[in-house]
C-alpha cells in the first residue's frame, strides 16, 4: 500500500512503517508530516526516525507556544478519524495544510482522510514562524 498526500498545491509519497497494532506515517520524500488530533496533541514521527529539519523544529516550537501537546510518535492511520489537521513541512513552503491522503493498490486510489476546510492551526502556526523571521 502506497500512500500520497496532497497539499500546497503538489502531492507528495509518504513513507510509512508496520507499527505494533496499525500502519505509522513517518515522513514525505521532501518533507515531514504532522497530525493534529482532536483535543489539541501534535504527532509526528520521532527525530531518530525522520530527517529532523529546520521546518520540523520551528512548528515543534511554535506548536508548544500556541499550547499544544506535542507527541513525538508517528501519526496511526487507525486514528484518522481523530484527526483535524494534516500538515507537511518543508524548508520550502515550511507548513503547508493537507487536504487529501490517500493510498494506492494496485491501478485503485481509496481515500484514507480529506480534510477540506481544516487548517485553521496550521495558518496560526505558520503566521507566529513568519513573524518570528521578520
Amino acid at each position: 500500500e502506497k500512500l500520497t498526500l496532497k497539499g500546497g498545491g503538489r502531492a507528495e509519497l509518504i513513507m510509512t512503517r508496520q507499527g505494533r497494532d496499525a500502519m505509522e506515517l513517518l515522513e514525505g520524500l521532501t518533507s515531514n508530516v504532522f497530525v493534529l488530533y482532536e483535543g489539541g496533541t501534535l504527532r509526528t514521527a520521532p527525530a531518530h526516525d525522520v530527517l529532523d529539519g529546520y521546518a520540523r523544529s520551528r512548528v515543534i516550537h511554535h506548536a508548544s507556544l500556541l499550547g499544544l501537546a506535542v507527541d513525538e510518535r508517528p501519526p496511526s492511520l487507525d486514528e484518522c478519524s481523530q484527526w483535524k489537521e494534516v500538515w507537511s513541512t518543508s524548508s520550502l513552503k515550511i507548513l503547508s495544510t493537507v487536504e487529501r491522503l490517500w493510498a494506492l493498490e494496485g491501478s485503485e486510489t481509496k481515500d484514507i482522510w480529506t480534510g477540506l476546510g481544516s487548517g485553521r492551526v496550521g495558518e496560526k502556526i505558520l503566521q507566529s514562524i513568519l513573524e518570528e523571521t521578520n
